[in-house]
């Protein structure tokens, strides 16, 4: 059993680290987004087309049945919820089988009481569940990947021989290139895995305190967002980057990160990641 196990995952992880070769085109192929298809479909799938994205995801785990056929998809488990973990696995499996889905991610921030709110105990409890599902698997997608929550569960992982193919990192600061790249590199050299970077956006979380003034402008963004971009598409332990496509607006903390006007349009920032 054991050695059956083993050869499990070196395929799987054969298979994530094969996830981001080179394809046709362009665009990176490692560029994605986490999108919702509502309230209209047909405006989503008019976004995905005019951001040349490779790959999306909507923070679950049914592929929407509106999202372009050829677009890969990439669901998540986005909580813990036992009742409700042992189909939506079996579904995934199906998608396995049926080519649907290549990878998934784990759970989304954990250690956020507002997001999904994992004890992290429970979190590893069900890893073996999400293991089943037999696909290039990503670790729940924290807050901090550096704090307390993520390296008690990638410590523990280890230990317990848990197959966790890539990191999932969110992101959500100042328009600081340096010190976005360096925390990756952290971040890699931490937990020795490939990362993909499921969720960034520059953000003011000072906002309040300024009178609802966003600080940071799209132009000082659009300078961000180039450099990091570049460096992204050459790092090779970065496996796949996700922008998050924040609402427009100048008086929310992500606001003026935003990729797209509410009629589809894209914004300055949405043109540079068309372009990329």
């Amino acid at each position: 059993m054991r050695r059956q196990r083993l050869g499990l995952k070196a395929v799987i992880t054969f298979a994530a680290l094969a996830l981001t070769s080179p394809v046709a085109g362009a665009h990176s192929p490692k560029k994605g987004i986490g999108i919702l298809f509502r309230p209209d479909p047909s405006l989503t799938v008019a976004i995905l087309k005019k951001l040349h994205v490779h790959w999306f995801y909507t923070w679950g785990n049914l592929r929407p049945a509106a999202a372009p056929a050829k677009l890969p998809f990439v669901p998540m488990i986005w909580g813990c919820y036992p009742k409700q973990l042992p189909s939506a696995i079996q579904g995934l499996v199906k998608y396995r089988h049926t080519g649907i889905a290549s990878a998934m991610l784990g759970f989304n921030e954990p250690d956020n009481h507002r997001q999904s709110n994992v004890p992290v105990t429970k979190a590893l409890n069900a890893w073996p569940q999400l293991e089943a599902a037999g696909l290039p698997l990503g670790s729940p997608a924290c807050v901090n990947d550096l704090d307390k929550w993520m390296r008690t569960f990638m410590r523990v992982a280890d230990h317990r021989h848990y197959r966790v193919n890539f990191v999932c990192v969110h992101w959500y600061g100042a328009p600081n290139s340096k010190g976005f790249l360096k925390m990756l590199a952290r971040i890699h050299q931490l937990y020795h895995r490939p990362i993909w970077v499921t969720e960034f956006a520059v953000s003011d979380w000072s906002i309040k305190k300024n009178h609802g003034i966003n600080k940071y402008s799209p132009h000082m963004i659009a300078r961000f967002m180039r450099v990091v971009l570049s460096a992204l598409n050459h790092l090779s332990y970065v496996q796949r980057y996700a922008w998050f496509p924040a609402p427009l607006s100048d008086k929310t903390p992500t606001g003026n990160s935003a990729l797209y006007h509410k009629n589809g349009k894209l914004t300055l920032l949405g043109r540079i990641y068309s372009a990329d």
